[in-house]
Order: structure tokens, then sequence, then C-alpha cells
């Protein structure tokens, strides 16, 4: 771009970035894994058999990956169909902002894989495991999804400028389907990809493209960029749903709706005060942006450990988990150091004793 190819730049950049991670992909697969490897007592059957089951863990996620590209593509042509480029604009650059979340949600679940494969024999454990994850998973994602609403006029106007009026309040509907994580949807994949059962996460992707496909066109037609926007929450709800009755049928997994409820409370509650400051002051986007997420925060932490969000049992236990990553743990260290010192401060009054 800065040479002054345009467009054409921009798709040489986005081309050339995914040459270069497939040729490091092979190298670390040639250097790292197969040249170490000992062929010379290599067992042809026994390869065959783990060919096999590489193949059966990893087609289904292919399959999904690739009806999630087509039901990409059927979403961009009833868009066109349905919508003006005035509307088409603004919603993809309402969607830009999902960047923002999966940031923070991909990371996130990708940890998460690993957490599930190793508990994939014990039964108990992998139960709580998967209620813990659901927790902090909210913990995480929820007060960044309420920031993005709150200021989606803000951060449209930061990031685009002007001419985008119809963004923000397709921004606002499109961050709805973050507050599925307390359902698991952020959860599920990582879930049955670590156990194994990779094609239980094929059926959902299924599940949550034919719901699309048959209403996408319906709501399409009469909602216009509103009905297709309406049309991927309500997918993303259904596979949700069908992927955590999966879970709770075949594996005995439940989430703790006492707690959901008081994560969600939490960090509604929390954006409050920033409702007001929005009211009463007026300084320069970023400004607001800035102000309102170091009060949204302030808030949203000190509610955390007084509601009995997280115990202080629960405290030492993250601790001692983002210790072993090092830009994590450099990362959080000035959070938890603040979620401690409320625990010493409201030792009694604190609920979460």
């Amino acid at each position: 771009l800065i040479l002054g190819f345009g467009i054409i730049g921009a798709l040489m950049g986005y081309v050339a970035s995914i040459a270069l991670a497939c040729l490091l992909g092979i190298l670390l697969l040639t250097f790292r894994i197969y040249r170490p490897l000992d062929h010379s007592n290599g067992d042809p059957e026994s390869f065959s058999n783990d060919l096999k089951m590489l193949m059966g863990y990893g087609l289904p996620l292919y399959a999904s990956v690739l009806i999630g590209g087509l039901t990409l593509q059927y979403r961009n042509i009833l868009l066109s169909v349905f919508t003006s480029n005035y509307e088409v604009g603004n919603f993809q650059a309402a969607m830009n902002f999902n960047a923002i979340m999966n940031s923070i949600s991909i990371p996130v679940a990708t940890m998460l894989l690993p957490a599930f494969s190793k508990m994939e024999e014990r039964k108990e454990m992998i139960k709580e495991l998967f209620r813990m994850s659901l927790k902090y998973t909210a913990i995480v994602i929820l007060p960044i999804t309420i920031l993005l609403m709150v200021y989606a006029e803000e951060a449209v106007r930061i990031i685009y400028g002007a001419g985008y009026e119809l963004a923000p309040s397709l921004l606002i509907l499109i961050m709805v389907a973050y507050f599925l994580v307390g359902l698991g949807s952020n959860t599920l994949g990582s879930f049955f990809g670590g156990i194994g059962e990779t094609r239980i996460n094929l059926k959902i992707t299924i599940v949550s493209s034919i719901t699309l496909i048959v209403l996408a066109p319906l709501f399409g037609y009469s909602l216009k960029i509103n009905g297709i926007i309406l049309t991927l929450l309500i997918s993303s709800l259904i596979g949700t749903i069908y992927g955590l009755h999966i879970a709770r049928k075949s594996f005995e997994i439940k989430i703790d709706p006492e707690k959901m409820i008081r994560i969600y409370l939490v960090s509604l509650v929390s954006a409050l005060p920033i409702l007001a400051v929005k009211e009463l002051l007026a300084y320069s986007d970023i400004v607001m942006v800035m102000l309102g997420m170091a009060i949204y925060f302030a808030s949203y932490l000190l509610m955390i450990p007084l509601t009995g969000v997280m115990t202080r049992t629960e405290l030492k236990e993250i601790e001692k988990i983002v210790e072993k990553i090092t830009l994590l743990n450099y990362l959080s260290k000035p959070i938890l150091y603040c979620e401690e010192r409320i625990f010493e401060a409201f030792p009694r009054t604190s609920l979460a004793e």
C-alpha cells in the first residue's frame, strides 16, 4: 500500500503472508518433526494405522472449515441481493471489529484444546475443567464485548472516520453473538477437539450452516441487513445449543447457571458508570474510550471478588497457570495484584469466601 499499488498491493500482501506461513509450517514439519523420527525401525502397518487416525481426526475439521467458507460466500451473495452497497460497506466495517474479539477468543480456545486432550481419560476432571473454562472465558470476553457495544460509535469514528453512520448499530447487533460465551460458544469446539470428537464439531457446523441457509433469505428479504445479522445470531445460537446438548447427553457436561448469571450481571452493571460518563463529559473519541475503559475495568475488577464471581482459591490457581506463560504472566500481574489486594481489604464483606 505504501508503494502505491492500491488494492492489488493489499491482495499481494495478503497472499504473501499466507505463502510465508505455509513455508514456515513445511520447514517446521520437516526439520522439527519428520527428520528427528527414527525411520530405521518403521512399521508400515503402524504408520498406516497412525495415518488413518490422523485423517479421521483432521478431515472433519477440514470439512468444517470448507463448509464455513461456502456459507460465508452464500451470505455475501445474499447481501448483494437484498442490501445496498452502502449497507454492505457498513456491515463489513462493523464485522472487521471481530478481529478484536478474535484476538482474544481464538488464543483462549487454542490454549484450551491441549488442556482438554490431557484430561481425555479423566471424566470427572474434564467436567470440572469445562466448567472452569466456561467461567474464565466469560470473565475475559464479556467485558470486551460490552465495551465495544457501549463505544460502538466512537470506535467506528476512530477507525473509519465519517461516512459509516450505519456501522455502530450493526456493530452492536454483531457483538450480541459473543454473549453466547456463557453457553460454550468459545469452549465447545476446543472441548470436542481435545477429546478427539471432531465429528461433533462438524455436526455443529452443519447445523449452524443449515439454519443460516434456510433463514437468511427469509430474514434478508424482510429485514435487509439487520435480517442477515439476525440470521447469523440465530445460527450461532442453534449451533451452540446443539453442541451443549451433545456435551450434556454424551459426556455429562453441565454449566453453573448461578455463576454464569452472576458474571453477566457484573459485566453489565460495571458499564453503568461509563454510561453516566458519556452523558456528562464531552472529550475527543479517543479520550472518551480510554477513560471509559479505565473506569469500566476498575469497576469490573472490584466487583469480581466482592460478588463471588471469583474466589481467592481460584485466583491462586490462575496465578500458577499464568506463571508458566511469560508474556501472559507479565501482562496479568498488575490485575492479579489488584485482585489480591481487594480480597485482603474486604475479607468479610466479600461473598467470594
